[in-house]
């Protein structure tokens, strides 16, 4: 049975263990503030012949999901003899999956393997299926909450909810050197040190559109298992792990990440609360 959820609210303030960490940004192209994330959607059960479905949406980012198994591998020497094992299949909106997609594959699957109880399916191959819809930023966020969602809607056994968030780090001068442009060639070059020496502290922006990760310096994605986000929920520090950290882009000194951070894991716990509704 098909269901459907959206949050139509652009006003999501993150936690109070955050929110010292979001500062006021350049005006965002959107007319949001720094700490806000766009509109969230999702439908649950909308593939017959897949075990489990949803398309899930970050504004204008959509990713569709599709969870297959736990079933019988095709290949023996895929098959696990204590638990089952994880793919995930990652496809851009055209073209052919190339090295991004693969990255993207693998990050996904580290984060989904943290929640799945894979001991309970020994020799068996669970199969994840993620087609992007549309882009608009953040689709690696869009797409770890679309499998997720997946998984629960095939029934998949899980330990916990995970919830994702990309936050982008964007320079005062949108012209400065951009994580989606320059920042990955030159973050070891020549002019890379005194380039770091003179750039200006970034703003944490959260939930960043396609104009917006162009122009970051450094792109981070936290995805936050479901422990780490209640401590999240009540306002106080958080100190649990989370299962994903990617971070695109220059490298970051400690504040400036753990800024980052911060403010990704208490947005989780907003994401967290959107998918208790969907199911």
């Amino acid at each position: 049975m098909m269901k459907s959820v959206t949050h139509s609210s652009l006003s999501m303030p993150v936690a109070a263990a955050a929110a010292a960490a979001v500062v006021q940004a350049p005006a965002r192209p959107d007319g949001r503030f720094a700490h806000e994330l766009r509109p969230m959607a999702c439908e649950l059960g909308l593939l017959n012949r897949a075990d489990g479905s949803c398309r899930f949406s970050h504004g204008d980012s959509t990713v569709l999901a599709s969870v297959f198994g736990p079933l019988q591998p095709k290949r023996q020497r895929k098959q696990l003899i204590d638990r089952a094992s994880l793919e995930v299949s990652f496809r851009p909106r055209t073209g052919i999956p190339g090295q991004l997609e693969r990255e993207r594959e693998a990050a996904i699957q580290g984060a989904l393997s943290s929640v799945i109880l894979a001991s309970l399916h020994p020799r068996t191959c669970i199969t994840v299926v993620l087609q992007v819809v549309h882009e608009d930023g953040s689709i690696t966020a869009a797409a770890m909450n679309a499998a997720f969602l997946a998984l629960l809607d095939a029934g998949v056994p899980l330990q916990g909810m995970l919830s994702c968030v990309t936050a982008g780090l964007l320079l005062p001068n949108p012209s400065s050197e951009s994580a989606g442009g320059k920042a990955g060639g030159k973050a070891g070059g020549k002019s890379g040190k005194s380039a770091d020496s003179e750039m200006p502290c970034p703003v944490v922006t959260l939930d960043p559109i396609g104009e917006e990760e162009k122009a970051s310096v450094s792109i981070v994605t936290v995805a936050v298992p479901s422990g780490a986000c209640a401590k999240a929920l009540d306002g106080s520090k958080h100190k649990g792990g989370i299962a994903l950290c990617d971070c695109v882009g220059r490298s970051l000194d400690e504040n400036t990440f753990n800024e980052a951070t911060a403010a990704a894991k208490g947005a989780a716990t907003k994401v967290v609360q959107f998918m208790k509704m969907a199911v």
